[in-house]
């Protein structure tokens, strides 16, 4: 039995490689918020003590869709408020493709593409009939501290300045931590409109393959025309087809590789430790050899 609601916490989810830790430093900048500015996308991980009245946790809909880590974190016995963001999901599709944490794998770890654009899809589609926030990330890069007063009264929070204004440094931050090592490694000086790059003006191409740019304009048919996006673009992509996922890509299979090469190793060390005095000299050098070579 889930125990009692006893804290506020903000669930906040979207697509990878959809704006949204930029957004997730932007709550976390309010005077009553504090929390995870960016969930693993295949782990839950209860939330660290906080003083602040409110809890935050940013993810994505990858390894697991929003209403997943909901039912997580009201187990941990928080009552949880929805906020989600949206953005062109072709423009994320694109993006995603050439980051290293885009794999397109077939593991829990490391799910198809496709199936974690589904899986947004069916987030998307929750949230619209549950009439819950919504951030359009497109809205968000055009007129930021509108949209921000808008997504933090429909949570039923007052509006803070320091959303904008950025005062608090990444020390502040409860787990500044996360997957997106590019947005970390330039978290921005200054405020957010120093941060912000006005880059996503319509555009009719796309480099996503014709195949996948076909499958999501049609899986986001109704997502498209509701949120004001063009119905087409035309693929810019050398490719036609789109390449099938693969497990042997996947951080699990690089892992058990390690593993199996490391076990080898042990094997070949101990036979020449049991054969000769040189034997067991060979031994000790492996060791350290493999002790640096578990060690990268």
């Amino acid at each position: 039995m889930a125990n009692e609601p006893t804290r506020t916490m903000i669930l906040c989810s979207g697509m990878q490689s959809g704006g949204t830790s930029l957004i997730s430093w932007c709550f976390l900048q309010h005077k009553d918020i504090n929390g995870i500015l960016d969930l693993p996308h295949d782990i839950l991980k209860p939330l660290p003590d906080i003083k602040e009245p409110y809890a935050w946790v940013k993810t994505t809909s990858s390894s697991f869709r929003w209403e997943e880590a909901a039912e997580y974190y009201l187990q941990h016995g928080y009552n949880v408020k929805p906020l989600l963001i949206i953005r062109d999901p072709r423009c994320a599709f694109s993006s995603l493709r050439i980051k290293k944490w885009g794999i397109n794998g077939t593991t829990a770890g490391d799910p198809p593409l496709r199936i974690r654009f589904l899986r947004f899809y069916r987030d998307w589609e929750l949230f619209e009939a549950s009439g819950w926030p919504i951030i359009k990330f497109e809205a968000f890069v055009n007129d930021p501290e509108s949209t921000l007063i808008k997504a933090v009264h429909d949570l039923g929070l007052n509006w803070d300045q320091g959303m904008i204004d950025w005062k608090k440094s990444k020390e502040d931050i409860t787990d500044p931590t996360g997957g997106n090592d590019t947005f970390l490694r330039s978290l921005p000086k200054g405020d957010l409109q120093s941060a912000l790059i006005k880059s996503t003006s319509p555009s009719t191409e796309i480099d996503i393959p014709a195949d996948d740019l076909g499958w999501l304009e049609m899986l986001f048919h109704d997502f498209l025309s509701d949120n004001g996006y063009p119905p087409h673009m035309r693929s810019t992509a050398f490719q036609k087809r789109s390449t099938l996922p693969q497990y042997s890509i996947t951080r699990r299979a690089s892992w058990l590789k390690l593993v199996k090469e490391e076990n080898i190793l042990k094997c070949k060390l101990q036979r020449l430790k049991n054969n000769s005095v040189i034997g067991s000299i060979i031994y000790l050098w492996g060791r350290v050899i493999n002790k640096e070579y578990r060690d990268i």
